[in-house]
């Protein structure tokens, strides 16, 4: 079954917290508790749920040279479940730290934030395979990677992914095989053919436009997979047709 713990009007509500909780920090406000925003209900759904919790902040700039708009990460800040955080906890800890401890970029300004989107990703175990078979289980753009390297958590998120499908097509008119993208990743993370990938199922939601229209990025369903077979697709058909039936 596919992870869709929320709903759309659910995640407004989500998304609107984190970039109160955003703003708060850039101010100096940070210990200021603001969940009394959520509806109640919401708000114990998310005291009542250990979901592993990702913010993405990324800035909408304009290229002087044709104007073309971009969008480019400016913070990103993440954590797996834990039975020692409920989903709230993580969110009051994650998104303000994407905006202020991501260590591989400078911290976010407060004059940036108008003009940013903010991406929050839920995430929930679903097993653990061995690398030799990952293919029994992955929907790429759906499944959430993690192993262990040199006793730090190695994570390889939806969106990388989609990357390396895009690169391995993009002197192609072929499509590629299922197999072949798993290659590519094991490769490019130099992942032993021996290791435990544990793998996590997703749902995302995203700001269309600052403070604006929240959609839910289905990446699995991404033109680029159209052109990737193998198992996955069958595993795609078989988990929506579940969640369609318990909704």
């Amino acid at each position: 079954m596919i992870f869709r713990p929320f709903t759309l009007n659910e995640a407004r509500h989500i998304l609107r917290l984190c970039r109160q909780l955003i703003n708060n920090a850039l101010s100096g406000k940070e210990e200021e508790d603001i969940t009394y925003i959520l509806p109640q209900e919401l708000r114990e759904k998310l005291e009542n749920t250990n979901y592993g919790v990702f913010v993405t902040i990324e800035k909408i700039i304009s290229s002087s040279m044709d104007g073309v708009y971009k969008r480019v990460v400016r913070g990103s800040v993440g954590a797996l479940p834990s039975d020692d955080y409920a989903t709230l906890d993580l969110l009051k800890l994650v998104a303000p730290g994407a905006a202020t401890k991501d260590p591989r970029r400078t911290p976010l300004h407060k004059n940036e934030l108008g003009s940013c989107v903010i991406e929050v990703m839920f995430v929930f175990p679903e097993g653990s395979v061995m690398t030799d078979d990952l293919h029994e289980i992955l929907i790429p753009g759906y499944h959430v990677l993690a192993f262990d390297v040199d006793n730090c958590k190695r994570i390889i998120m939806p969106h990388e992914i989609i990357e390396i499908a895009e690169n391995l097509l993009k002197d192609s008119d072929k499509s590629i095989g299922v197999d072949e993208l798993i290659s590519a990743i094991v490769s490019k993370y130099e992942i032993s053919r021996r290791t435990l990938i544990q793998v996590y199922g997703s749902q995302i939601f995203y700001e269309v436009l600052p403070d604006s229209e929240i959609i839910e990025r289905k990446l699995y369903l991404n033109r680029v997979f159209r052109r990737v077979v193998g198992k996955h697709r069958q595993l795609l058909a078989h988990a929506t047709s579940l969640s369609s039936k318990h909704r």
